[in-house]
């Protein structure tokens, strides 16, 4: 572009400005024509007065040069005032506009890396921007400006630059540059300057709002002034005026507002404050027919009112929960409705996870009874909890539960996340593990709450806050389609020509609206498509787009999003990215990040995370397994006081017992030998010992007699069992006997690993059981791991015996075969083998005993079992004699010596607990940075509101411009606004605000508060242009004549529905059944028996007209009627009722099927319908049914409290669809009874009436059934009559009417054509197609008879004859027609081989290898063995056994002579890194490299991850990953 200029002399002079290269200057000095005006260099210009001092541009150099004087301009040579000019790629280089040319370009392919290099000359960049500067320079930097603004990065790194130009008033130059020259430019210029306006107001306006308002709000009003000066016919420029204003107006409402400004410092999360103050907060509804003030003024009240919805529930039942004074019934308890009071709860221990320091969690179970867990919506992962050991005093800790599972919430244990504490003291000192808390849980989802409240308090500016705040009902087009220019915005033929759509008029204006409105609000009543447009919106959106920036789509549950994006794979099928993980489409898991992250191999590994949990894992899986089995005494016994741990000693040398059975008897346990994890081994040893005496004595009687010798010796044991056979002796000793056997037992070396992983006990007894089973002295590390594995391996868990193995092998460090499968199995078996390190009995062994039991301790042993009560210390030091205690004071001091256990362990992993959570968060700020760089790739992201308030930092990362949001009316308004990214510049909402309303926990904030008006029914309410769809085609218009014109006025209805047939089995398709049966209470909903069973029943009649269970649908307007109407259905065991839908309204908008069942559930003597009076309630669930539409309530009670409900039922008893009862009618339209009971359907004979159906079938007969349900249209009845038809020859046919006819069976003569005899066959069948069957009468060439049949074509003569072999000359019998050349001799043959032996083969066969087996002299050893007679001896492996001594001096008895390698296990030190391993003999350090822990640095100083017989790596992961490494970036160098 160039710009014109006149000096004072009147002389014209021109520049040229190209993308900020190159400036040139025409005049009248001959040196300007040849002379670079580069801005890193001094200039001086001559004017009227004489010489004008040039301005230095660049780093602040006082000298200059003239113009005209001579010197050189090239890069890099000399010029006149003997300084050298500097090249661009210079480290010191002066910043000039070649740089920033260069930073523009640079963004295109790396956004992150142009802010770098432009922030690492921060200083040059802000000296350069406030130089003075000609008007033609000031256009030409602030084209460059705006296009920096434009780039994606980093917002700490934006913010800055934003500053900069901030504080270098770059602006102001702007301003003048306007108030002088703007006006007189040609458009074209005018265009791209104000292109860079806008992108810096735009910048400003994001990062930096309150320094810039001021100079913003001077540039936007010298704007409208310049472009108030345009012609007329300059349309386009004028309507972005408005835009202007509107940026005026967002950059100056964030300016100090400190009355609204409270809202920042209150916590997100209730305090105690909240809890403990007896008054409520102040609080300012929602406006919902006027603009607010400013964004803090709306900031403030959104916030207040939705952390209210959150709060409120916790604070009224705490306070009921605190009056109660701790002493609270399990009945007072469940009378505090919106939370769930656990008690008696203790934090277990804390384990690491890759979100940081997680903590275990129990709860007595005995408190809480009767919960299905698997359905249950206590204790649900993400919900808040509170933990309080003083009432609700001092003391609270804050939780959030990251971990459930329902097999171990019935054990009483979870996992939680802590969050905070009110105190923070009680928080780091050692009462965290030692307290007994309670735990309350609120039923609010405290996810979404969470991340909303927290991205509302720290939002500085908001998107589209002229409509979203302002309320401006002057919508403008969107900005990126004013640069854009799109010619066909307002002709959507243009962009659905390949698309084959009929659209009327409201959805090509809802269409054209979502496209040209930078707030676009499309409303969808039921059934007009509002999805269908939506998808139609995204198609064209996508079009416009190209893939440049991501579309946001964003929807308030899973399966709405699902929904919408199943839609838009229909048509763009790459690059979606579907964010979140409560996925239920399968056709959409491939759309998720995580898989997406896969296909593109991106991996996230964090080696200081990986180091800190291997630090820990020793302490973690020990307390994992500590929480499934009875911790043995010689465990505890560190934290058991010595008198009393002496006690157990003298009770079990008393008794002759172990220490772990004398603690299972003292905690009340009778059958202790089928407890302990040892107890197999008695029986195993027994057995294999016992061997040769089991012919002629009884194992009782071994048992006996081993007693009574007081050992295993074989001797001693045989003298008592032939002196004392029949003697009854005790044999209590056994056990201890066994395992004093078995501990003088010693073990291989190679078996000696086993004992990091098993109780040596069990590795001895299943060695010798091998021994003595085998005969054989020589076991394998293998064999010992099989046996253990089967004999005592955990039988609950996810992992095979083959995975155990390989585990276990590779911790012996002599396996290199295949790894375990993943984390999760390895960590199931480490904890399972820690837990038999651990137990003294599992939990698993003692509830399986424990079944078998039936004695009167066995239900209190089970509720100890995960009970979490506990003596204190002080009570503890008072017992003097433990054996006098009750069991349940027994049980308090077992769990009390636990956790004194498990607090030595705790003190260890919490030591490291800040490292870790610091390593964790560094982790996830890598994960988020791959999530970012992955996610600017997508053409659409989806995501919940929820989700997307969660990740908003991730999503102010990327440059989206386009939000769409579905189902925007039943949505809270704060969830969209924390949900916009930051530069957003188009919104579209879609949704109906007279459908359901936004959700609230608390009923009084939406009713008086306005906080369930939704941000699509506020900016309706205040006026701005909304697009209504008017043409339904969901509903029959009987349906929809129940919401016209009462909610809906305009609502027509499309062809399609008007051809709907009725529903078959009752009189009208669409009825109302009204009673007076009272509603009842359930849990904490209502719920209507009379209701629920007639619906069931309902059901299960039109079911039998061949409805599809798929095509109806109960619904319910309260969650405890559809669990009643779950349970009456599970109850009639009806397989058809299975698929048949039961849902609550609130759930259902959005979803439709072909018949509905509708209970509305109220009726009492209250006179109350609660929510009953909602419009948008009745609208959902009248306007869900297609083609049938049945519904039961109290309709006079009804009508009686709501005029909605007046005026519909006034309009249904128009035509008669309201009534005390249904009528049924059958096929026949015949009534059978009117149904008002759910009794009454038995009555209806399975909807038949009885009598004859006579239906006209299409074989002329009629149908000879009774009168039935199913089949109506007779296309599967099969007529059982005579067939009337008959063939040609008039034989009747013989078959039923139903089945084909096929051919005429009847046997005739007929004469076939070609051999004239006559055949015998039935008169449908062509004699052409018939074969003779006569025999044939032809004489062959050989002069015998044909001896095939007479249709059958001649060949070969078939008769046998005797020939001559013309090789051999044998006589052979072959048939005829055989050429004795072409048949083999099948005599023996008579051929001598070379060898002297016979040939075994026929004669037919050529003589080949001789096959008689010889025994020949093996070479090498000199053994006979018996071969083949061809086989050569040295080709052959000698199988004879015996002795052999092997090279390395070891001896191997009667094995194979071929065996040549060693296999005795070795302990080996390797020569180059004196390493020791367990290997066989045959390998060796150069075939078997180290696989220990490399010792060796990297060259960084790292240490060397690899095995230390690998070579180290080159590359260090620990630099790489680290981006403040200075090693990396030395090794990136020089890579």
């Amino acid at each position: 572009m160039r710009y014109r200029y006149r000096d004072h002399q009147g002389e014209r002079r021109g520049r040229s400005f190209s993308r900020g290269r190159e400036l040139r200057f025409q005049g009248g000095s001959r040196d300007r024509n040849e002379t670079e005006a580069r801005f890193g260099h001094r200039r001086r210009y001559l004017g009227l007065q004489g010489e004008r001092r040039g301005r230095s541009l660049s780093r602040g150099r006082g000298r200059g040069f003239r113009v005209g004087s001579r010197g050189r301009n090239s890069r890099g040579t000399r010029l006149s005032n003997g300084h050298r000019s500097r090249s661009p790629v210079s480290r010191d280089k002066t910043f000039n506009i070649r740089d920033l040319n260069q930073i523009v370009d640079m963004a295109k392919r790396n956004s992150t890396k142009a802010l770098t290099n432009l922030l690492r000359d921060k200083e040059e960049f802000l000296k350069l921007l406030q130089r003075q500067m000609l008007d033609e320079l000031k256009a030409s930097v602030l084209d460059l400006c705006g296009k920096i603004a434009q780039i994606h990065g980093p917002r700490e790194r934006l913010v800055e630059v934003s500053e900069i130009i901030i504080g270098s008033e770059f602006i102001l130059q702007i301003i003048s540059l306007l108030d002088d020259k703007l006006h007189t430019e040609n458009t074209d210029n005018f265009w791209n300057q104000l292109l860079g306006c806008v992108r810096l107001i735009n910048m400003c306006h994001t990062y930096t709002p309150q320094l810039s308002c001021d100079q913003v709000t001077r540039l936007i009003q010298v704007l409208k002034t310049e472009i108030d000066k345009l012609p007329q016919q300059e349309e386009h420029f004028k309507r972005i005026i408005q835009r202007f204003m509107s940026l005026s107006f967002s950059v100056c409402e964030v300016e100090e507002n400190t009355i609204f400004e409270r809202f920042r410092s209150i916590s997100v999360l209730p305090t105690l404050d909240d809890i403990t103050s007896m008054e409520n907060p102040v609080l300012r509804p929602n406006q919902v027919d006027l603009p607010y003030q400013s964004l803090v003024d709306y900031l403030d009240v959104q916030f207040c009112l939705l952390r209210e919805d959150f709060v409120q529930p916790f604070r009224t039942d705490i306070r009921k929960l605190k009056q109660l004074g701790g002493n609270e019934s399990p009945n007072e308890v469940k009378n505090l409705t919106d939370i769930t009071v656990y008690q008696d709860v203790r934090i277990l221990f804390p384990e690491p996870t890759n979100y940081g320091i997680h903590y275990h969690v129990q709860f007595n179970v005995k408190n809480i009874g009767g919960i299905d867990w698997a359905n249950s919506k206590c204790l649900q992962s993400a919900n808040l909890l509170y933990f309080s050991n003083d009432n609700f005093k001092e003391n609270v800790l804050f939780g959030v539960i990251t971990k459930r599972e329902p097999k171990q919430l019935r054990k009483g244990f979870f996992m939680v996340k802590l969050l905070a504490a009110h105190n923070t003291h009680f928080l780091g000192n050692g009462n965290t593990f030692s307290s007994s808390y309670t735990v309350v849980e609120s039923q609010a989802f405290f996810e979404a709450y969470h991340h909303v409240l927290s991205g509302l308090q720290e939002m500085k500016t908001l998107p589209l806050s002229r409509y979203i705040v302002g309320c401006n009902k002057d919508v403008l087009l969107p900005l990126y389609q004013m640069e854009n220019k799109h010619d066909f915005l307002f002709d959507y033929s243009k962009w659905l020509s390949d698309i084959k759509v009929n659209l009327d008029d409201s959805q090509k204006f809802a269409l054209q609206t979502s496209l040209t409105n930078e707030v676009a609000l499309i409303q969808g009543p039921p059934g007009t498509g509002k999805t269908f447009i939506g998808l139609l919106m995204m198609r064209a959106l996508l079009r416009m787009h190209g893939g440049r920036n991501p579309i946001l789509v964003v929807c308030y549950t899973n399966h709405a999003l699902d929904q919408f994006l199943e839609g838009i794979i229909g048509f763009h099928d790459k690059s979606i990215i579907r964010m979140g993980g409560q996925c239920k489409m399968e056709k959409l898991k491939q759309y998720q990040l995580n898989n997406v992250k896969k296909n593109l191999k991106v991996k996230t590994h964090f080696k200081k995370i990986d180091e800190l949990k291997q630090s820990m894992k020793n302490e973690t899986v020990t307390l994992n397994a500590s929480t499934s089995c009875i911790l043995s005494l010689s465990v505890l016994k560190e934290v058991i006081p010595p008198e009393l741990f002496h006690q157990f000693v003298h009770h079990s040398n008393q008794e002759k017992h172990s220490l772990d059975t004398a603690l299972l008897q003292w905690l009340g346990f009778c059958q202790v030998q089928n407890l302990t994890p040892y107890s197999y081994v008695i029986a195993e040893v027994l057995e294999a010992w016992a061997r040769s005496f089991l012919s002629n004595y009884t194992m009782d009687q071994i048992k006996q007699a081993i007693n009574l010798a007081g050992s295993l010796d074989y001797t001693a044991v045989a003298n008592c069992l032939i002196r004392n056979g029949n003697r009854t002796v005790s044999s209590d000793s056994i056990p201890e006997i066994v395992y004093s056997f078995l501990v003088s037992e010693e073990l291989p070396l190679h078996i000696e690993p086993l004992l990091n992983c098993f109780n040596e006990v069990e590795v001895k007894c299943a060695v010798y059981v091998l021994i003595e089973n085998r005969n054989d002295n020589d076991v394998s590390l293998k064999d010992v791991i099989k046996w253990l594995l089967k004999k005592c391996c955990l039988k609950d868990n996810d992992v095979t015996f083959e995975e155990i193995e390989t585990w276990l092998l590779e911790q012996c460090a002599v396996c290199t075969g295949k790894q375990v499968c993943n984390k999760y199995k390895q960590g199931i078996i480490e904890k399972m083998l820690q837990h038999r390190m651990l137990a003294a009995a599992s939990y698993t062994s003692i509830l399986r005993e424990l079944q078998q039991m039936h004695s009167s301790t066995t239900q209190r042993i089970k509720l100890e079992l995960n009970n979490t009560t506990t003596i204190s210390v002080q009570d503890m030091l008072t017992i003097n004699n433990i054996m006098n205690l009750t069991l349940q004071r027994k049980w308090k001091l077992y769990r009390l010596w636990v956790l004194l256990w498990r607090l030595q362990f705790c003190e260890k992993i919490k030591n490291s607990a800040e490292d870790y959570n610091e390593g964790s968060a560094k982790w996830k700020e890598t994960c988020d940075r791959q999530d970012c760089s992955v996610l600017e790739r997508a053409d659409v992201i989806g995501m919940t509101t929820s989700f997307a308030a969660k990740y908003r930092s991730m999503l102010h990362e990327l440059p989206i411009k386009v939000v769409l949001v579905e189902e925007a009316g039943e949505v809270l308004e704060g969830h969209i606004v924390a949900s916009l990214p930051k530069t957003t510049e188009h919104l579209i909402l879609i949704g109906d605000h007279q459908q359901l309303k936004p959700p609230t926990t608390v009923y009084e904030l939406a009713l008086k508060m306005n906080l369930d008006v939704s941000l699509f029914e506020r900016l309706v309410k205040n006026g701005l242009p909304f697009a209504q769809l008017t043409c339904q085609h969901r509903m029959k218009p009987r349906i929809a004549d129940l919401i016209r014109p009462h909610i809906y006025k305009t609502l027509t209805d499309n062809n399609n529905v008007k051809n709907y047939k009725e529903i078959a089995g009752v009189e009208k398709s669409v009825f109302f059944i009204s009673h007076e049966e009272k509603e009842e209470m359930a849990d904490k909903s209502k719920m209507n028996l009379h209701e629920a069973e007639f619906l069931v029943a309902l059901c299960k009649y039109l079911l039998q007209f061949e409805y599809s269970s798929e095509n109806i649908t109960i619904l319910t307007t309260y969650s405890g009627q559809m669990l009643k109407i779950r349970k009456i259905m599970q109850q009639s065991n009806e397989g058809k009722l299975n698929n048949v839908k039961v849902a609550v309204v609130d759930n259902y908008q959005g979803e439709e099927n072909d018949i509905l069942l509708l209970s509305l559930v109220r009726s009492n003597d209250k006179e109350s319908i609660g929510f009953l009076k909602t419009h948008n309630r009745v609208c959902v669930a009248l306007s869900r049914a297609k083609k049938g539409l049945f519904c039961i309530g109290n309709m006079k009670l009804l009508r009686k409290e709501s005029q909605l409900w007046n005026e519909i039922v006034s309009n249904l008893e128009t035509d008669g669809s309201i009534g005390d009862g249904l009528v049924l009618k059958c096929a026949h339209l015949n009534s059978l009874v009117v149904a008002k009971t759910a009794a009454d359907f038995k009555d209806s004979r399975g909807g038949s009436c009885g009598k004859e159906c006579k239906f006209p079938l299409e074989c002329g007969h009629f149908c000879l059934r009774k009168c039935h349900p199913d089949d109506a249209d007779h296309k599967r009845y099969k007529c059982d009559l005579p067939c009337p038809r008959s063939c040609e020859e008039r034989h009747k046919c013989l078959k039923k009417c139903w089945e084909n006819c096929g051919i005429c069976p009847v046997l005739v003569d007929k004469i076939m054509p070609e051999c004239g005899h006559t055949q015998k066959m039935k008169c449908g069948v062509n004699p052409q197609n018939f074969s003779c069957l006569l025999p044939c009468t032809k004489v062959l060439p050989c002069g015998h008879q044909c001896m095939l049949k007479c249709g059958i074509q001649c060949g070969d003569c078939e008769f046998f004859v005797e020939k001559i072999m013309p090789e051999c000359g044998h006589t052979q019998k072959m048939k005829c027609g055989v050429n004795p050349q072409n048949f083999s001799c099948l005599l023996p043959c008579t051929k001598v081989l070379p060898c002297g032996h016979q040939c075994m083969l026929k004669c037919g066969i050529q003589c080949g290898d001789c096959e008689i087996f010889v025994e020949k002299t093996m070479p090498e050893c000199g053994h006979q063995q018996e071969m083949p007679c061809h086989i050569d001896p040295n080709l052959l492996k000698c199988h004879v056994r015996c002795d052999k001594r092997m090279p390395c001096g070891h001896t191997y008895k009667n094995v194979r002579c071929h065996k040549t390698t060693c296999d005795k296990i070795m302990i080996e030190v390797y020569n180059r890194c004196k390493h020791r391993h367990v290997v066989p003999c045959y390998l060796h350090e150069k075939s078997f490299p180290c696989r220990a822990a490399c010792d060796l640095p990297l060259i960084c100083g790292h240490a060397c991850t690899e095995y230390c017989g690998e070579p180290c790596p080159i590359l260090c992961n620990v630099c790489l990953q680290d981006p403040n490494c200075r090693n990396g970036i030395r090794v990136k160098q020089f890579v």
